[in-house]
């Protein structure tokens, strides 16, 4: 927990913080747990901040009505790599290990009818992420490959087919910040696009953020880090994991902002027109794009970590105060915001899970968590800090998956998940979950 006198910052941690009422009627194994140092720092502006790294220990939520129910599972010839949904949610976008993108209808309740296959010719490496989005009446779906590619395809362009209207190649840049590159490209892992849909960046294994403008055919510009004799302001190990701030939605001074994360241990802050990252947090080890997501309501950010270990999920506030300042690269001095304001501890009764995807539901109230190890899907309620539903023991780790609202039954959230060579639609009731507070 971060406290501070800015008000603003205390309505937006408030939802995950430990006041006394949280613990009324509460079992004894739902407890906060103080770790590390508790002490105060003052901050370049003044501030005066209380830093105290907190542990919630998290406990199932034993209702009939949580239960999560599957509907149905699709079988697939080749393991389903990321799992994407269109905006109005008719579409479901499935990116393969084979290169190919397989498209579903979501309307109907217990069927998944294949209606579109998108392939490059001659791709045989994995789709690793990918979006879809609508501008001009014209429906886009952005992917990323291992080989090296980024294409753009216009959905309807024609049809059964769709048509490839754009295509990059990135090839492996050597030297700092990566290890020796093995390949002449860039095996790219991950992708975001900005709120606008003018920008896109994507992160792969030579561990450069590469800026592209989207109606461009120009190549990408790279986003070159500095090395300082104590650290870098870049990543130093494959790229796994980007997002841009969405609450560029709705305040215009986000819209170059977004966060990545890598096997370096390490989650950043970037400005897409600055080649340094602006502010560093160590310690979370993400290992895919499904394992970052920013709560813009509360401006925090949200990891997952790939470790045997009882640490779910971490909170971090978003060091806004960094990228605000303007001053770019090698501004690193302060240090207040480098511990989670929260971790969700829960203590399975066999093992761990090691964790691929943590995500809000669109009311932010919820998270979704993967893993593989013990193979676990779980909802976790941020209000009250409990699993509401969970499933262990599948087959196969689950390394992507997406959260929305039904639009038939807004009580309940659906849930859609890859599991090796399937996908599955799931569902679980939240009538009667606390909403959580917005910032002011």
């Amino acid at each position: 927990m971060i406290t501070t006198n800015d008000k603003a910052d205390q309505n937006s941690t408030s939802s995950y913080s430990d006041s006394s009422s949280d613990f009324e009627g509460v079992e004894d194994n739902v407890i906060f747990t103080s770790e590390g140092a508790v002490g105060v720092q003052r901050g370049r502006f003044g501030q005066r901040r209380l830093v105290d790294q907190k542990l919630v220990r998290i406990r199932k939520e034993n209702s009939a009505k949580s239960a999560l129910q599957f509907e149905v599972t699709e079988t697939l010839e080749a393991d389903a790599m990321v799992i994407r949904v269109s905006e109005d949610r008719s579409l479901c976008a499935v990116g393969m290990a084979n290169g190919d993108i397989r498209f579903f209808h979501l309307q109907r309740r217990y069927s998944l009818p294949v209606v579109m296959r998108l392939k490059a010719a001659n791709e045989t490496l994995p789709c690793t992420d990918l979006k879809i989005f609508t501008i001009d009446r014209k429906t886009l779906v952005l992917a990323t490959y291992a080989s090296g590619y980024v294409r753009m395809w216009d959905y309807a362009a024609l049809p059964n087919k769709g048509k490839l209207i754009s295509e990059w190649k990135e090839e492996a840049i050597e030297g700092f910040p990566s290890a020796p590159v093995k390949e002449k490209y860039n095996q790219i892992l991950c992708l975001a696009i900005s709120c606008e849909y003018e920008r896109f960046v994507t992160g792969g294994t030579d561990s450069y953020i590469r800026v592209y403008q989207r109606e461009s055919k120009k190549p990408p510009r790279v986003l070159q880090p500095t090395i300082y004799s104590h650290q870098s302001n870049g990543h130093t190990n494959r790229i796994t994991a980007v997002v841009y701030h969405p609450r560029a939605r709705w305040e215009s001074s986000y819209e170059h902002l977004f966060v990545s994360a890598s096997w370096d241990d390490s989650i950043q802050i970037w400005d897409d027109r600055v080649d340094g990252s602006l502010w560093q947090y160590y310690g979370p080890h993400v290992s895919g794009n499904d394992g970052l997501d920013i709560d813009p309501l509360h401006n925090v950010i949200l990891t997952c970590s790939w470790r045997r270990d009882k640490s779910l999920l971490q909170l971090w506030k978003f060091a806004s105060h960094a990228a605000f300042r303007g001053k770019g690269k090698g501004d690193h001095e302060d240090t207040f915001y480098k511990q989670p304001l929260t971790e969700f501890v829960y203590e399975p009764k066999t093992q761990s899970s090691q964790g691929y995807v943590a995500k809000f539901d669109p009311s932010f109230q919820f998270v979704i968590f993967g893993g593989s190890n013990e193979n676990m899907l779980a909802v976790i309620d941020m209000s009250s800090k409990t699993v509401v539903a969970e499933t262990k023991e599948l087959d196969n780790g689950i390394y992507s998956a997406v959260v929305y609202m039904d639009e038939e039954v807004k009580s309940w959230l659906r849930i859609i998940f890859t599991n090796a060579r399937s996908i599955t639609i799931g569902r679980v009731h939240t009538t009667g979950a606390a909403v959580l507070q917005t910032e002011k």
